[in-house]
Parts: C-alpha cells; structure tokens; sequence
C-alpha cells in the first residue's frame, strides 16, 4: 500500500488494527462503502492481497458485507464497531491471564516468601481473625490454651460453622483452664495437649502461618510474625502433625 496511512489511522493501530487492516477500514468509512476492486485501486494493490484482511475485519465485526457481486464492503460506525473490539480484547487479555496463572504458579502471590513483624497481642486476634474468615479447610493451632477475645471466639465459631477443622494443641492442661477446653471441644474444636512448646504457631491451609513468642517481662504480650509462604506454611503443617500423634486427649 503506497497511500501516506493518516494520523487517524495511528490511533486505530493502537487498539489492535494492524497498519493494514487500519488503512482498508478507514477508508471504507471515509467512502462510504467499496467494492474489492474500488479498495485495490485506490490503495494501488492487487485485489487478491484484500480478501483475506477484508474477511478478517468482516469476522471481527468492522465492515459488513453484501450478498450481491461484486461483493460491496461497509464500514460498521465506529461507536460500535470500536466499542465490540475493545470488550473483545479485554475479553482476551482476561483469558490469557487465566492461562498464564494457571501455565506459570510459581509466580502467584502465594507462593512467594514474605515476613511481616506485627505487634503485640491484639494485633495477633485481628490478624487472626481476618485470616480464619479467609480458611477453606483447617486452622491448626498450638497455643498455651488460655481464655481469647470474643471476638476470636467469635471467628472460630463462624469457621466450623462453615466446615472448617480446628485443632488446638496446648501448652498448659490443669484445674485452671480444663473447664475452658472442654468448652471448647464442645464448641467443635478438637483438642490435645502437649507441654514444652514455648511458642505459639497458627496455620492457616498451609498457606500463611502466624508465629509468636511471649515477652518474657510481659508472659502476656506476644511478638508476632507473619509468614506469607506456601511452602513453610506446610512444612509447619507436618511439624503440627507430627506432635499432633504425640499429643494426648484432654478428656
């Protein structure tokens, strides 16, 4: 095509059209309507090098086409013809976002390795709260066993009312807060006991895992991390397990 492409045309380039395509299209709308033999005249091209980007463009719902012979091509007004292109490539942008998350899941978020130091107690509920309303499957906890906020309490009884599995291995099992567990395995969290842990440790699926230890001058403030990896979530996941079979009833 020897024409000089118009500025406008430029702009149709960037939604998608190849130069050629963009060329054939305004100058159909500019005209009106033109036969194959008309287009190839007036770009100076052979009619055969047309019919395939005419019957591209006809696909995508930019010209139309007449049944009669010769066959006559109308350009479809822009407001439409721009408006279905536009949501046809988002529409494909979206699909081959779909497929590369699926192709390549290395790269979801997930399964990058990220720490976050956040504050004292309160700030762990609220952390754990917002992650517990996140679960599909299992909260795993090992913990003193002592009395939590409503709210946690709260949050915990809104998981297993949507089928998720908690289990609890505490520290500490004696007069003081058996009455408390048992409460609790009657609430639907399973319970075991083990002593010496010297920690606390949350894990969410086996995706991002809450890890605490206590001020030793204030037993009851917490230093927390939050771990955002796949993979050491589920490896504290076996390490639960593990002492989870160690682990004896409370009742």
């Amino acid at each position: 095509m020897t024409n000089t492409i118009p500025e406008n045309v430029k702009e149709f380039v960037k939604l998608g059209f190849s130069k050629q395509e963009a060329a054939v299209y305004f100058l159909i709308h500019k005209k009106g309507s033109m036969s194959v033999n008309d287009l190839a005249q007036e770009l100076e091209v052979s009619p055969n090098s047309l019919y395939r980007l005419l019957e591209k463009l006809t696909q995508e719902k930019l010209v139309s086409c007449t049944n009669s012979w010769p066959k006559t091509y109308k350009a479809i007004p822009p407001s439409f013809a721009l408006d279905f292109l536009v949501k046809n490539k988002i529409m494909e942008m979206e699909e081959s976002k779909e497929k590369l998350i699926n192709l390549l899941p290395i790269f979801n978020k997930s399964d990058q390795t990220k720490i976050e130091v956040i504050g004292g107690t309160k700030e762990l509920f609220e952390n754990y709260i917002s992650l517990s309303r996140k679960t599909k499957k299992e909260i795993l906890i090992v913990s003193v066993g002592e009395e939590v906020s409503e709210e946690v309490l709260l949050a915990n009884r809104d998981s297993i009312a949507r089928g998720i599995r908690i289990c609890f291995i505490v520290h500490k099992l004696d007069k003081t807060n058996k009455d408390l567990l048992v409460r609790w395995e009657r609430m639907g969290i399973e319970v075991r006991h083990l002593s010496g842990q010297g920690f606390h440790l949350v894990i969410f699926d086996q995706d991002q895992s809450l890890l605490s230890a206590s001020d030793p001058k204030k037993p009851e403030e917490r230093t927390t991390i939050h771990i955002y990896s796949r993979a050491i979530s589920k490896a504290l996941s076996q390490y639960f397990n593990s002492i989870w079979e160690k682990a004896t009833p409370i009742s």
